[in-house]
This record gives structure tokens, sequence and C-alpha cells, in this order.
């Protein structure tokens, strides 16, 4: 398990710049460009670069009130949100990523929520009593700097926290931690085990779901090409050695094992060119297109593929089937409980907040 410390830092450190980066458009592939006419009086075009986003100038149209909440009023003030916010967006902004307004705004916008419930979990918390362990968090604190060394400091100037309010943060992270435990144990205790009915539904409406691939079975001699990009004359030698090797077998297919232990270049060679069972799909399409067209105990004729020429015995193969009923049932059952499970949980969340007129004053 990941301690709070690191959870902390990877998502104020550089969840800003990853959130960003989701939310930037991947630029279009490049093409070849066509021959153009240049005409030399018309004025050179200019790439259009934008303006560098100005986050003082952002933060000042931020309502000095970020969230708010019934008895609580400024839950969130601009103050605590910038002072969260600003380290993660200088940083992307200093390694380049091409923010815009609107992007950080909406990044504002969800920290803003975050932090305004955590706050009130933590007050339901403490209300009920849950506590913190502080000799635990003073440990898991000892072990992250003997971990993290000269980084540790490093690490807290940039996100503007002394160690002490780190220390106050993971305390407040483990009481809103054992808060939403206890609350999905409640809320797991109202939610009911899907109905028969349920399960047999999902699966009649999901049957692609339960379709078990196709499997086959082989064992193959490789000659393999000497390089990536091998050249006729390659090809031509490997092709007459893995014809040598067939000639040998065509004496004796019996002894194939053995051809395969003394002969390819395969790894499996030390299994006697075994490669075991495996689904569709899983091999290269020539190696497998030969193999379908094989019954068990045939050898192919040679068949080129990118790493060479093979002869293939076929093993058993079963055709693609659907999963029993009864097999799936039970990964049905878990399925649909967690999808309740979780319906159940922001349901409860939006009910909790919705008894303190919880509101982000935020687009």
């Amino acid at each position: 398990m990941k301690h709070p410390f690191f959870l902390l830092a990877a998502s104020l450190l550089f969840g800003a710049s990853a959130c960003f980066a989701q939310e930037t458009p991947a630029p279009a592939p490049q093409e070849e460009a066509a021959p153009q006419v240049v005409n030399e009086t018309a004025p050179a075009s200019q790439e259009v670069v934008p303006a560098p986003l100005d986050f003082e100038a952002l933060v000042a149209k931020l309502p000095e009130v970020v969230v708010e909440s019934k008895g609580e009023g400024g839950l969130v003030t601009r103050e605590e949100l910038v002072k969260m916010a600003e380290p993660q967006v200088k940083a992307a902004l200093a390694q380049g990523a091409p923010l815009t307004e609107e992007m950080v705004m909406a990044y504002l916008a969800r920290m803003a929520q975050g932090m305004g419930m955590q706050k009130i979990f933590l007050q339901n918390a403490l209300e009920m009593g849950i506590a913190g362990d502080a000799q635990a968090v003073e440990k898991n604190l000892e072990e992250i700097k003997t971990q993290m060394k000269e980084q540790f400091d490093a690490q807290l100037a940039q996100l503007g926290m002394t160690e002490e309010e780190l220390k106050e943060r993971m305390i407040q992270e483990m009481v809103v931690g054992k808060y939403m435990q206890q609350l999905q144990e409640n809320v797991q205790k109202e939610v009911p085990a899907p109905s028969e009915e349920a399960v047999r539904k999902f699966y009649d409406e999901n049957q692609e779901a339960f379709q078990q691939p196709a499997t086959y079975s082989a064992s193959h001699i490789l000659v393999q090409f000497p390089s990536q990009d091998p050249s006729q004359e390659e090809k031509d030698a490997c092709l007459a050695k893995i014809r040598e090797i067939q000639g040998k077998l065509a004496a004796d297919a019996s002894n194939f094992a053995e051809l395969a232990k003394e002969y390819s270049d395969c790894p499996s060679k030390e299994k006697g060119g075994s490669l075991g069972e495996f689904p569709e799909g899983s091999m290269v399409p020539e190696f497998e297109a030969a193999l379908a067209t094989l019954k068990e105990g045939e050898v192919s004729q040679p068949v080129e593929t990118v790493f060479g020429y093979h002869l293939i015995l076929a093993g058993p193969s079963h055709p693609s089937v659907m999963a029993p009923f009864e097999d799936a049932k039970t990964q049905i059952q878990e399925y649909l409980q967690e999808m309740a499970m979780g319906e159940a949980m922001e349901k409860r969340i939006k009910e909790i907040l919705d008894a303190v007129e919880f509101q982000v004053k935020l687009p």
C-alpha cells in the first residue's frame, strides 16, 4: 500500500499536469506536404502563438468563497484553493503544458469540490467520535523521510507545506478514510444481493461477454531468420534447412520432439517444441491460419512468418463456446453487487452534501 504522502504528493505535484494533458487535444498525424507554388508577392503567413496563461489574473476572477455549505458559510476560501493549486499549475506551465483558462478553471473547480467534501466528511467523522492515530502517522512519516531522504524537504517546499501541516493532513486523511469505510459498511448492509432473475437477465443480455474463445495446442520447429530484414538468399537458406528437417520427419513423424530439441531456434525446443494450449488470436496470423487447417497429429508444410520458417504439429483444439450460466453466475453476482454498491454510495454522498447545501461557486 502506498503511503498517504506519496498519494498526496502524486495528486498535488503531478495530478495537475496529468489532468491537463488528458484534456489537451492530441496533435493530428502529419501528412507529407504536397508541392506548392510560392507566391513571392503574398505576405508570409505567421503562426498564431497563444498568449501565456496569466494565473494571477485568473485567480483574481475567483470569488472570495469558492465552496459554501449551510452553517459553515465559507467552507473553502479562494486563499485556501490557490495555496493548494498554485504549485502544480505553475509546475505544469513550467513544463510547457499548453494550458488554457478554461482548463485551469475546470481543474480548480474539481479541486475545490474535493477540498470541500473532505471538510464535510472530516466534520462528520469527528462528530461521530472517529479519531486518527498520531503515533501511527508519526511512524509512517519517519519511514517516508527515510525512503525519500533529501527529496522529502524538496517536495514539501514544492507543496508549500510544513512538516507539521503534512502530519495534520495525514491524520485528517486517516480520519476521513475511517469515516468512508464505515459509511461503506453501513450502505453495504442496505444493498440487497442481486436476485436470480437479475443475474440471469444480465447473462442473457450480455452473451458476448461470456463467449470463451476457441483454443489450439501445437508444437513447432523454427528455423529463425538471421535478421529482422533477411535477404532472399538468407530466406532460401532457412527454407532449405526446414525442408531438410521436414525430410527427417517424413521418415518418422514420431520423432518431432527430438528433432525440435536438436534443430529448433525457439526456446520451446526445451519442451520438444511444445507451445501448449493457447486461445485463438495469440499467434501471428500466418502461423494460426496454417494451424487451423490441420487435424490433430498432422504436420504442416513449411510456414513463413516474420520469425522464420516453421513446421507445425497440431495438437487438440476446441471451438469457441459460451460459458455455462452456472460458471458465470458468481462473477455476475459480484459485478452487479459492486455496481449497486457504487450507486448506493453515490446516492448517500449526495444526500450528505445536499443536507448541508453544499455548493461549488466556480463554473
